[in-house]
């Protein structure tokens, strides 16, 4: 555990340092609030947030994670229901919920490219503006 430990103030330290300290944060209050999702069922405290603002910030933090074999889990809104976004092992969430740009609607070919963090109903919306509709799962 100390090893872990170190590796989580290291990887703090390196993040801070790659992507600015306002990308990073270990504030417990705001990690709480990181904890669980809509599953309510399911709670666990991540050791570190990180809010990416771009595919270069996720490969950061993915590249240092791997190195210092921290965990990782990524994070849109926290609206599942099945605690896909629950850190169950600590670690890093990286939360994804400014990376929300959609990015293409291709109307001919029936595709929408969008970053993670677009919220399901922005997007409906978006695509009935253009004579099309997004179907999700509803268990999304």
């Amino acid at each position: 555990m100390k090893n872990a430990k170190h590796s989580l103030h290291t990887i703090a330290a390196l993040l801070s340092e790659a992507l600015g300290e306002n990308r990073v944060c270990l504030d417990p209050e705001i990690l709480s609030t990181y904890a669980t999702d809509e599953s309510a069922d399911l709670r666990a405290m991540p050791d570190l947030l990180v809010r990416a603002a771009d595919s270069r910030d996720v490969q950061t933090v993915l590249r240092l994670c791997n190195q210092y074999r921290v965990p990782v889990v990524p994070r849109g809104a926290g609206t599942g229901v099945t605690g896909g976004a629950v850190p169950i092992r600590g670690g890093v969430v990286l939360s994804l919920e400014k990376m929300n740009r959609i990015l293409e609607i291709d109307r001919e070919n029936m595709v929408a490219v969008v970053e993670p963090g677009v919220i399901t109903g922005v997007l409906q919306r978006e695509v009935r503006a253009e004579g099309l509709m997004y179907p999700p799962d509803p268990a999304s």
